[in-house]
């Protein structure tokens, strides 16, 4: 079994997905550079290799794709710059289609990010970060998750995970379904590049 730790300060309130795997608010530039997740050696060392070499290899390229995540995701978000939910919601009046009238009281259930809306960054760094840890423990290996309140889900896979936090960004209210899947399938790329370029292990 291999036990991840999520930092999600507000997680508590981010109830209406199976498991919502958020930092419900994002406070400014200081939450770009701060992982979504954080690796405990006393959670994680099960799964890491033995030897120093191997250990460093194991966590470099796991904090990596965290990072490696946020610049791509950022970087395509400002791009695009497209609008949250709540803000296509409220202002339903003004997208064009006759078809929608805005709601100006619909809110999300989690509070919206003060960033754009395309990709979800949640999904890109979630995705990526799976597909190297199952890279790195292998096939068939189980996951459990503990948020910031302790509470525990388990998953066949890491690429489960990944799926929840799909869900959960959608059912939360502030992704569009669109941009979550669009999140996952960069992460799932940026993943697989960085296990076939990055810190190869040596013959």
């Amino acid at each position: 079994m291999l036990f991840v730790t999520l930092v999600t300060p507000s997680a508590a309130r981010a109830t209406a997905s199976i498991f919502c795997l958020s930092s419900a608010v994002e406070t400014g530039p200081a939450s770009v550079t701060t992982p979504l997740v954080t690796l405990t050696s006393t959670e994680v060392i099960v799964a890491a290799p033995t030897s120093v070499a191997g250990s460093a290899r194991y966590y470099a390229l796991l904090y990596a794709i965290l990072v490696d995540a946020a610049i791509a995701h950022f970087d395509s978000k400002y791009t695009y710059n497209f609008w949250r939910p709540i803000t296509a919601i409220r202002n339903g009046d003004l997208d064009g289609n006759p078809a929608t009238d805005p709601d100006a009281g619909w809110t999300s259930l989690v509070e919206s990010p003060p960033h754009p809306e395309y990709p979800c960054a949640h999904c890109n760094t979630g995705t990526a970060f799976a597909t190297v840890l199952a890279g790195l423990v292998g096939p068939g290996r189980r996951v459990a998750i503990r948020g910031a309140d302790n509470a525990r889900r388990e998953f066949a896979s890491a690429s489960e995970v990944a799926a929840d936090i799909v869900n959960a960004r959608v059912y939360s209210g502030i992704h569009f379904r669109n941009s979550a899947e669009a999140g996952a399938a960069m992460g799932k790329q940026l993943g697989e590049y960085v296990l076939a370029t990055q810190l190869r292990p040596l013959p």
